[in-house]
Formats: C-alpha cells, sequence, structure tokens
C-alpha cells in the first residue's frame, strides 16, 4: 500500500469501474473490501444489466433518448425529487461507458450484444464481477479483501488524506489524495433500517442483497461532515423458499414466470387476496410486507398451468411450487383456512364467470383467471426481499461528495448505491390494495448502469486530482 494515490472503498461494479478508470489515468490506485472475495458483493448478487438510454417503458417503441428527455422523465416519475443533473451527466456518458467496458474486454450474452435495451454481462451478476476483477488486475490495480475502511482521515486543510481500515493484522491507516467510497447500501444495518425505512421492512423482509453492505461509506462521510439525502429510498423483490440466509436468493416467481404469475392470484395466510395480482416485483414484495406474517401464496390451476407449461417446468428447484388434488389439501399445503380460501376462489371464479372481476373488493383488472381446474398450484412460502438501500451521499455531476453546505468534500468521491439524488419513489397504497411503486428505478435505468457511469466519472475525476497534488 506505499505511494498508493487512489483508494477506492468497495469492490463492486462502482468501486472497481472507479478503480480501472483511476489507474488507466496515471493514479497508483487500490481498492479496499470488508469481504474475504467479490462473492460478498451486492454485484454477484445482481443480474448484470447495464440498461441504456432507451427504455422507456411508458411508450410503445423504444428510440434514442437524449439526456433533456431523461431528466423530464425522471423528475415527472419522482415528482421533481430526482437529481436532474445527475440524469443528465448518466445519459451523456452511458454509451461511451459501455464502449470503454468493451476496449476492457468485457464479454456480453450473445442475444444482449446489440439490443437497443440493454448488455447483459455472461454469467449475470457474478459473471460481471468477475469480468470486473480481471479487468482491474489487468490494469494494474492492487485489491485487498478482509480489508475494512473505518474512518476517513483528513488533513489540516480539511482534505482527504486516507482512510483508516481494519485489517487480520489491526488497525491500519493508509494515506491517500483521493478516496472514492463505494460501499453500496446499509440494508443489512437494522439501526439505519429502523431509523429510515421502519419496523415492517426492518424484520419483515429478507436480507437478498449482500450481509456486508452495512452503511459504512454512509457512516464514514457523514462523520465528516457529508450530506445525506433520500435515505428512505430502497429496492424489493420476490423470492420463495430456495432463499437462504447470505445466498444470493431466487429471481422469484415474478421473474421467472412473467406470462403466467400475472393470471395466478396472491392470497394471504388467512386465504384472502389482498391485492390485483397484475402488477410489478416491487410492488408484490411491498405489499406482502403488510399481510400476516409477511408470507403469502401465488396460486394458478392445471388450465393456468397449460397456457405456459415449460415455465412452471422449468421453474427451479421443482419443491417450490406446491401441487394439491383439492383445494381443501391446497389449503393444507399453504397453511390458510380451508373455509376462508374456498370461498374467496368461489367468489373468484363467480366474479370472473360474470365478467365483474374488476369490481371485487379487491378487483382483478387484467388476466382474471379462474382458479377451478384440478390440479391446483401454489409457490408458498412467498416473501419480500430488500435487494439493496438507494438513499446515501449528496454527489455533483462529477461524482464528487458535497458537505451539508453543498460544497465538495475536497478529495472525497462516491458512486453506486449509496448515493442518493439519483432514484427516487414512493409507495402508495392502491384500490386494489396493493403498494405501488412510484418512481423511476428501472424505468431511468438500472442499478449497475447508474454504478459503472458514476464509478467511472468518480475514478477519472479522484486520478486528476491526485496528480495535481
Amino acid at each position: 500500500m506505499d505511494n498508493i494515490d487512489v483508494i477506492v472503498v468497495g469492490a463492486g461494479a462502482a468501486g472497481i469501474a472507479a478503480a480501472i478508470a483511476a489507474q488507466e489515468n496515471g493514479a497508483r490506485t487500490a481498492i479496499l473490501e470488508k469481504g474475504p472475495n467479490i462473492g460478498w458483493t451486492n454485484t454477484c448478487r445482481a443480474g448484470g444489466n447495464i440498461s441504456i438510454a432507451v427504455e422507456n417503458r411508458m411508450r410503445k417503441q423504444f428510440y434514442k433518448m437524449s439526456a433533456e428527455e431523461k431528466a423530464a422523465e425522471a423528475l415527472e416519475l419522482t415528482g421533481g425529487h430526482c437529481d436532474p443533473d445527475l440524469i443528465r451527466t448518466w445519459r451523456e456518458n452511458i454509451d461511451n461507458t459501455i464502449v470503454w467496458l468493451e476496449k476492457w474486454g468485457i464479454q456480453w450474452t450473445r442475444d444482449s450484444a446489440n439490443s437497443l435495451v440493454a448488455r447483459h454481462a455472461e454469467g449475470k451478476g457474478a459473471g460481471l464481477a468477475k469480468q470486473l476483477v480481471n479487468m482491474a488486475e489487468k490494469a494494474g490495480v492492487k485489491a485487498y479483501f478482509s480489508t475494512k475502511a473505518e474512518k476517513l482521515l483528513l488533513d489540516d486543510r480539511g482534505r482527504i488524506a486516507g482512510v483508516t481500515a481494519r485489517t487480520p493484522a489491526g488497525l491500519q491507516n493508509y494515506p491517500a489524495a483521493a478516496v472514492v467510497l463505494a460501499t453500496a447500501g446499509f440494508q443489512a444495518n437494522h439501526e439505519m433500517l429502523l431509523k429510515y425505512l421502519g419496523p415492517e421492512f426492518t424484520y419483515g423482509a429478507k436480507l437478498t442483497g449482500s450481509p456486508h453492505s452495512t452503511g459504512d461509506g454512509h457512516i464514514m462521510a457523514s462523520d465528516i461532515g457529508a450530506q445525506m439525502i433520500n435515505l428512505d429510498q430502497f429496492h424489493t423483490r420476490t423470492i420463495d423458499k430456495s432463499w437462504r440466509t447470505g445466498s444470493t436468493g431466487s429471481p422469484g416467481p415474478v421473474r421467472n414466470l412473467p406470462n403466467l404469475y400475472p393470471c395466478a392470484i396472491l392470497v394471504n395466510r388467512a386465504g384472502q387476496r389482498f391485492m390485483d395480482e397484475a402488477t410489478t416485483s416491487n410492488t408484490i414484495a411491498c405489499s406482502i410486507l403488510k399481510q400476516p406474517e409477511a408470507t403469502v401464496a401465488m396460486i394458478f390451476d392445471e388450465k393456468t398451468r397449460l397456457l405456459h407449461p415449460d415455465e412452471v417446468q422449468n421453474y427451479k428447484p421443482a419443491n417450490v411450487i406446491v401441487k394439491a388434488g383439492s383445494i381443501e389439501e391446497l389449503a393444507q399445503k399453504i397453511e390458510a383456512p380451508y373455509a376462508t380460501l374456498l370461498e374467496t376462489l368461489q367468489s373468484f371464479n363467480k366474479a370472473v364467470d360474470e365478467g365483474k372481476a374488476a369490481a371485487l373488493p379487491v378487483p382483478k383488472r387484467k388476466f382474471a383467471c379462474k382458479v377451478e381446474s384440478p390440479p391446483f398450484y401454489a409457490i408458498y412460502p412467498l416473501w419480500s426481499g430488500l435487494n439493496c438501500t438507494l438513499g446515501g451521499v449528496k454527489i455533483d455531476e462529477g461524482s464528487r461528495v458535497l458537505d451539508r453546505d453543498s460544497n465538495p468534500i475536497p478529495g472525497l468521491y462516491a458512486a453506486g448505491e449509496m448515493i442518493g439524488g439519483f432514484f427516487f419513489g414512493k409507495y402508495q397504497m392502491g384500490p386494489g390494495g396493493e403498494i405501488s411503486y412510484q418512481g423511476n428505478y428501472q424505468v431511468t435505468t438500472s442499478s449497475i448502469s447508474a454504478c459503472v457511469v458514476f464509478g467511472r466519472i468518480a475514478g477519472n475525476n479522484a486520478a486528476s486530482l491526485a496528480k495535481s497534488r
């Protein structure tokens, strides 16, 4: 660690992109990662999807959107709560960032290499992480694992002077002219979750993000006066019983059964429907948290299964899907009261027959399919998984961290899921009982796409500053 110019804290997509950019711009760069390897980063738990600036899902046809169009779209979706300068910066840099990654040798899946919407890394998130680490090694970046940064060091002029980190050998100081924080969110920090998201998410959601994402960068930056914004922002998804603590978790039926799940119905432990099912993974995951024990079942019958048999057959592991010959048996297997479940299904089927499903107390506005033909199926239990938080330090378009007076903290940069201002949304109760998401997450872009863009910007600017000192 002698003669290091730039220290990057965090070995996810944002951190490694920052390290490669700093190193290629002449700054001797090192990465500090608290986990024992890259498998503990949030990037390894992601889908490896890098969105491009054409995925406006509110339009019937995709087209290249300008920076101003993307900023205007994001402002509309977030009610003016996002930072339009960050949106514009992302749009102005995503295309050349894709070219930059390709120059370093990244491999895309064959079906996405020429996609107009997104690039998908070979091997999904884990494959992307491995490729980025190989690129960093090729660039000459040094990576130190099991090394947890705990404190930012300042010189007598208030400029960043390095970090203090806890290593297997104890606490050590690492001098540097610039530091890039890329420590992801705080989804594994119960104290912060309780403070910013509340007890439902803290205790009801399962942790699908990295258990090492404990808000280290947030805490270090705040300790030296960084401005924090949008700390109540997050992303959830549905998961099933294949999930294990600390694992990457199953993507969930909403993603693995995209054609079948809208035709199913969701019932809680009381055997009752509680939301309009034809919606998104985010909405379903948040709605589950309002139900008893934050546990529900997704039910469909044989007739519905036959609409898309390959999806059901390929959904793994197989024991996630419960099969029953009768409603009574199904009720037993999903631990719901038989009489209530039967009444729920009979009322639902009658409304579908009469064309009145949209008028039910819990409406079904589209994809209404009766549940009447045995055998019956259920994905049970179905839970809410907390992927990541999306609020944190305020940065400018150069990835410089701003203090509470909105002035740059000299030598401090940030990127990835620990920044605030890029994503913003609210979860609102809908007429069907669902908790729906209204915001720009995965409409403006994907998280990893923003990570690599601002990581690269942070690395470039950190290198320039380091060389000027």
